[in-house]
């Protein structure tokens, strides 16, 4: 029996994710890529409200193939994210300390990815228990199905969002 896999976006539906200007990704086009590819038979993305079940259950109706355009620009965007950014799946939770950890790393994400320094410094500012509380017990590393190092990102988030 293989192992199981780790979720491919786990826990959050996004929004329309801006690649600095480049090419922005929206959750339909996500969700349709996957749909495109012949080896997947289940797609469950996330949602929080009725309008995203409306909107997916949308894409599943009325599925149409990508064009080699659109599957070439979704892959260039994949490439350029990478694969060392949290999902917010939460699969790292509870800390200890109580550290909301996808929300921290997300900040870190929009300071670091998309350029939106005072944006990201602002809101991390409203976070309730720092990085800095961090005492590098090291579960929530074990618990990561993608093998982020929390811990580092944790301690680089703090040194460019408390500044």
């Amino acid at each position: 029996m293989p192992p199981p896999c780790p979720p491919v976006n786990g826990g959050e539906r996004g929004g329309d994710v801006d690649f600095q200007g480049k090419i922005t990704v929206s959750a339909t086009q996500a969700l349709r890529f996957v749909l495109a590819n012949d080896a997947v038979t289940v797609a469950i993305p996330g949602m929080t409200k009725v309008s995203e079940v409306c909107e997916n259950v949308k894409v599943g109706e009325t599925f149409q193939q990508m064009s080699d355009k659109e599957k070439r620009q979704l892959i260039e965007a994949a490439e350029e994210l990478g694969k060392d950014f949290c999902r917010s799946c939460g699969y790292c939770l509870p800390c200890p300390n109580g550290i909301k950890i996808p929300v921290i790393l997300r900040h870190l994400g929009y300071y670091m990815r998309y350029g939106l320094k005072d944006w990201a410094k602002g809101r991390y500012s409203m976070v309730e228990i720092k990085a800095s509380e961090c005492e590098e017990c090291g579960k929530c590393e074990e618990k990561c199905p993608y093998e982020l190092p929390i811990i580092e990102k944790l301690k680089q988030a703090h040194e460019l969002l408390a500044a």
